[in-house]
């Protein structure tokens, strides 16, 4: 809910992973989980979002819009 606004009735516990990286000096642990959502559901989201956001592909996952640490996170949860 915090993150993306969406009440998760279901959460499978057994997939939920923890990445750490370090962004400017600083820690940052974040916690990943699949859910399943609609594209339009999605959209919604991101122009509710704060922050510049945008959806990705799997394979469009790179250096350059996430850490490598959680590219590896996200392909084993989806698999």
């Amino acid at each position: 809910m915090e993150e993306i606004g969406l009440v998760i009735d279901k959460v499978d516990y057994e997939k939920v992973l923890f990445d750490s990286v370090l962004k400017d000096g600083n820690l940052m642990i974040n916690a990943l989980f699949p859910i399943e959502i609609g594209v339009e559901k999605a959209e919604k989201i991101l122009l509710q979002s704060p922050l510049p956001t945008k959806l990705l592909k799997l394979e469009e996952l790179n250096n350059t819009n996430t850490w490598e640490s959680e590219i590896v996170a996200i392909k084993n949860i989806t698999k």
